[in-house]
């Protein structure tokens, strides 16, 4: 009998728990958003939007082309014409490991490469046309023992896509920091060949006077 009480206080205790107590104040209906409807509404603003038109879109191309199209250093002209001969050494760029996993050449570590073919590169500067036809000009001497594929001119000071025409070269791109680090270059123009093991660097004098 003791049970069966028990049992009936129990289940009258829930009964008053889920006993509706009323309401106090004023009382607002809950309306949660429709998901599909609210992207739909993003979206049409997107395309509504300025960025996001037609006019919107080729500017941002055309700014992303523009920034890829010219680099502009912050190193000297030249002001003497100097020979540095240097072994062909390479800053790794991040940990390498073997295939075991073990660790073969650490971040910065310098590794001696030896070249297969001849490279050659000119950094140049395009502040003064007169200056970088002679210096292309002399870039074509210097690199005549090197095959097509291996001549690369870097150029600083000016869009690269003003500059390929008949009078210069085609195989010209915009010179950057990390190449001028990568290759020594102290001042423009420099002439860089790379063979085997050796790399030599020639800084040329800025003058348009042979």
């Amino acid at each position: 009998m003791r049970i069966i009480s028990l049992g009936i206080l129990f289940a009258i205790t829930l009964l008053s728990a889920v006993e509706n107590l009323g309401t106090n104040g004023s009382t607002y209906s809950i309306k949660e958003p429709n998901f599909q409807i609210e992207m739909s509404a993003g979206i049409t603003k997107l395309q509504n939007s300025k960025e996001f038109s037609k006019e919107g879109i080729k500017k941002k191309i055309v700014e992303k082309i523009n920034a890829q199209s010219r680099f502009d250093s912050s190193l000297p002209l030249c002001q003497e014409t100097r020979t540095r001969k240097l072994l062909n050494n390479v800053s790794v760029p991040e940990d390498i490991h073997n295939p075991a996993g073990r660790l073969v050449y650490r971040k910065g570590d310098l590794v001696l490469v030896k070249n297969p073919v001849e490279v050659s590169m000119a950094f140049l500067s395009a502040t003064n046309p007169y200056l970088l036809i002679k210096n292309m000009n002399e870039f074509k001497t210097f690199s005549k023992n090197t095959m097509p594929g291996g001549k690369t001119a870097l150029i600083t000071g000016a869009d690269i896509r003003n500059l390929k025409s008949k009078e210069l070269l085609s195989f010209i791109y915009p010179s950057s920091r990390e190449m001028e680090k990568a290759f020594n270059v102290r001042c423009y123009p420099t002439f860089v060949r790379l063979k085997g093991t050796e790399r030599l660097i020639i800084e040329k004098k800025a003058t348009t006077s042979d």
